[in-house]
């Protein structure tokens, strides 16, 4: 039975390598072996070779097919967070409720407990890259866009302006 994903076997014999030497008697001692013996362990040392050459074939192609995993694996992972995302509360939310949300935003961007990242001048702004939904009702909302602030950008902190 192969494996439907590499195209190896499931279950696979017992190979040369796994087994004890055949020749334990020689290890340890300076002797030469008599020609018959040196032919079979030739033929041992052939078989091993094979053996280690198919293993490393299966390796390469373990190894091809883990990779094709993980990144179906991080495919995978990015479907459920899309998907996870729809289920957030804060889509549930009616639009004149985050209409409300957005209003406070310019007001609580110059508090100091605000992380500093979201006290540029590209606050207000920051609530459009959410999600489409937040960029057409803060788009909407015409007392958000009475007093932004550019000074920053004019002096080119953010970029040339």
């Amino acid at each position: 039975m192969t494996c439907e994903r590499c195209g190896l076997p499931k279950e696979r014999p017992t190979r040369t390598i796994e087994k004890a030497t055949p020749f334990p008697e020689y290890f340890g001692q300076n002797v030469c072996v008599e020609p018959a013996t040196a032919r079979r362990v030739a033929d041992f040392l052939s078989n091993a070779r094979k053996e280690e050459a198919e293993m490393a074939s299966d390796i390469r192609t373990m190894e091809a097919s883990l990779a094709q995993m993980k990144a179906e694996h991080v495919a995978a992972k990015r479907l459920i967070a899309k998907h996870a995302a729809l289920l957030s509360h804060v889509h549930r939310l009616p639009n004149e409720i985050l209409e409300q949300i957005f209003l406070f935003f310019p007001a609580a961007s110059t508090m100091t407990n605000i992380p500093p990242v979201w006290r540029d001048d590209f606050g207000i702004w920051r609530i459009t890259w959410v999600c489409r939904q937040w960029r057409t009702v803060a788009v909407q909302v015409a007392e958000l866009w009475n007093s932004v602030q550019t000074s920053e950008l004019a002096r080119g902190k953010h970029g040339s302006a």
